[in-house]
């Protein structure tokens, strides 16, 4: 397990409320959980910050409350904005400013009453009424509460709000090789390397990727229903890490497309998508993926790769055609005007009606969020095809 390209992938992968997987590392204190952070963090040029609960109080999350004289009489209650923030005032939004930074809250099950805030921080990048920008990471490490002090079992909903991943220790001889390759100046060498630059690579790659993701997520859903929500009962250790859950689902869909972009190996892309759904859960969906080796969408809607419906199967058609669906979604605004477009709207509509003559229900499942992109506007083409599904549209109530 690489822990490194681990951390990497996180920290460079895109969610809706801006960059970086939130993820909690376990293990034992001492292990080089912040070394490497900050390793990355240096890498990349991006400012690091090390915060622990025990050590920096409150006021360190920005909840100490504090009253402001606003008239006369008057006062409102503020809630100072901690030193170590300024450091990511700049960056938001620029080349220059390095493209963010990160965020590692250590220790983070120390100290309940700072939960709540730290929640904040993870999930929303909020501090009190501070906001750090879409580009500053939040990662945390917690040691297990057997070898903790003060340390405790993170509630459910909590729990579920975040990945959880074991810190692995390096062998003896592993951390014996890492002792004699490095001069005692440096914690790991270090290549400079633009955060920005990688953002955008990221960014450019990820429509395909993410579209490739989605469409295995519902395809192994519809055919696991109970899967999308296991909570485990109270009493159970695991109702405190990971478990499947609609949030986590759609964590873990940015969590694969990241491991693709980024390249993990077959064992660490595991380690990073079951540490939101849960060990079990991946099995289950590497068993469903490894099973149906779903086509790419961009070579099947170019020609490149020849594919037929299975009805004995409808949840293996339907992610094909959410993949396809989702990659159209995710290059239309930048190629709707290019001839390849065009041609790949027709072969979207052709696989549709392909589907359509023997399970309907999919194609009004698939179809929906093409509906609101008015393709029959960008090729007439489409309006021919369109013609033919046309019965099933107007029975689900859908105007294409």
């Amino acid at each position: 397990m690489s822990m490194i390209d681990i951390i990497k992938t996180a920290v460079f992968t895109p969610l809706p409320r801006g960059w970086g997987l939130p993820i909690i590392f376990w293990g034992k204190p001492g292990v080089g959980k912040s070394d490497i952070l900050e390793t990355i963090g240096r890498t990349y040029s991006l400012p690091t910050e090390v915060l622990s609960p025990g050590e920096r109080g409150e006021g360190a999350f920005g909840v100490t409350p504090v009253p402001v004289k606003i008239g006369k009489d008057e006062y409102v209650i503020t809630y100072p904005k901690p030193d170590w923030v300024y450091q990511f005032e700049d960056a938001e939004g620029s080349e220059t400013a390095g493209a963010g930074g990160l965020v590692f809250v250590d220790e983070i099950n120390t100290v309940p009453s700072l939960m709540p805030p730290m929640l904040g921080l993870i999930q929303a990048r909020r501090l009190g009424s501070t906001y750090l920008g879409r580009r500053v990471r939040i990662l945390g490490a917690a040691n297990p509460p057997e070898i903790s002090a003060g340390g405790h079992d993170l509630p459910a909903p909590v729990a579920n709000r975040v990945g959880h991943i074991d810190w692995q220790n390096p062998s003896a001889d592993e951390w014996g090789e890492w002792l004699m390759e490095h001069d005692g100046l440096t914690t790991f060498d270090i290549k400079p390397q633009s955060a920005y630059d990688e953002e955008k690579r990221v960014l450019k790659l990820w429509g395909k990727q993410y579209a490739m993701a989605r469409g295995l997520i519902r395809g192994f859903i519809r055919a696991h229903r109970s899967m999308l929500h296991v909570m485990p009962e109270p009493g159970d250790p695991k109702v405190h890490r990971a478990w499947p859950s609609h949030r986590t689902w759609a964590m873990s869909t940015a969590a694969i497309a990241g491991a693709k972009i980024h390249k993990l190996s077959e064992e660490d892309e595991g380690t990073l998508v079951s540490s939101f759904i849960g060990e079990g859960a991946y099995l289950e969906l590497a068993a469903y993926a490894n099973a149906f080796d779903l086509p790419d969408p961009e070579e099947l809607l170019d020609g490149k790769v020849k594919w037929k419906p299975d009805l004995h199967r409808v949840d293996r058609t339907m992610a094909v055609l959410s993949t396809a669906t989702a990659y159209i979604r995710a290059i239309h605004d930048t190629d709707k005007k290019t001839p390849k477009f065009k041609a790949r709207v027709i072969k979207m509509y052709e696989l549709l009606i392909l589907v359509g003559e023997d399970a309907p229900d999919v194609v009004v499942s698939a179809i929906k969020p093409l509906s609101a992109m008015r393709l029959t506007k960008i090729t007439p083409k489409a309006i021919t095809a369109l013609a033919k599904l046309r019965p099933i549209l107007d029975a689900a109530g859908i105007t294409a």
